[in-house]
């Protein structure tokens, strides 16, 4: 093969060229192995993109295993709804059956309900009268008045004797009944339950006395028994009540309630 003096120079200028490129090329390398390049490459975006969505995958998840599922929800809205209704029914019933609730006006140790018997009546007062088995008038045809503890604010118990005394209130017709905590009356043999103005006898200061508890007392001209060990309800009812007693029910000349000696 014959090559020509320009053949051989463009040969040896090619092959310098390609000496310069190769040795541009391992400067290059050199410099690249001791300078960090920038990772701007596109196999490094799709790896920061792979971690990416694996972590947005592991926040799904965990974001997906956090909520509530249809059965927790329903289970959890069923518990609320029980808890609401329990709690409506609790506090209804202390509304009701609670003393508290139906001290409008308070005497001594007596207390009333100026709603009891009245068309305003609300439904609570409506409800423990219905509990209580009473049958109630206006205030005024009837005043009512209850007491749970004596002049010292101790509760009143069965097993514990009790003289109730005072002077007759200003009424038509008056009475003193023990009842159970239940408002049911005690079970005695000789059927004594209550005093009236029919039936008290006064003394030389024109007042009552009676003498409540387990067993009768030797010098008690008045005894109503309360067998067993429960709570004592002591209802004053006066008909007719006079018209001072009626705009004024905290004017009443309450009859006082005292402990007689131990509690057996």
């Amino acid at each position: 093969m014959i090559v020509s003096a320009k053949g051989r120079s463009r040969k040896r200028g090619f092959a310098l060229h390609r000496s310069e490129v190769e040795k541009a090329a391992v400067q290059f390398n050199l410099r690249a192995s001791v300078l960090p390049v920038p990772r701007t490459g596109a196999k490094h975006w799709r790896a920061h993109a792979a971690r990416f969505s694996l972590a947005k995958s592991r926040r799904n998840r965990a974001a997906k295993a956090a909520r509530p599922t249809f059965f927790s929800r329903t289970l959890l809205y069923a518990g609320l709804t029980v808890l609401g209704i329990a709690l409506g029914i609790l506090t209804a019933w202390l509304s009701v059956r609670s003393p508290a609730a139906i001290r409008s006006v308070t005497v001594g140790a007596w207390h009333a309900s100026l709603m009891s018997g009245s068309a305003d009546a609300d439904i609570y007062t409506r409800a423990r009268i219905a509990l209580s088995a009473l049958v109630v008038l206006n205030r005024e045809e009837t005043l009512y008045f209850l007491a749970t503890t004596d002049d010292k604010g101790q509760p009143l118990r069965s097993r514990c004797s009790y003289r109730v005394s005072g002077t007759p209130p200003q009424a038509r017709w008056w009475s003193i009944t023990a009842y159970a905590e239940d408002m049911y009356l005690f079970a005695n043999e000789p059927k004594r339950y209550s005093i009236s103005s029919a039936n008290a006898p006064l003394d030389a200061a024109g007042k009552f006395s009676v003498v409540t508890g387990p067993a009768e007392p030797a010098n008690a001209k008045n005894w109503i028994p309360t067998p067993g060990d429960r709570g004592v309800v002591f209802t004053l009812r006066l008909y007719n009540p006079a018209p001072l007693i009626v705009a004024n029910p905290a004017a009443l000349h309450a009859p006082a309630i005292e402990r007689v000696g131990d509690c057996g």
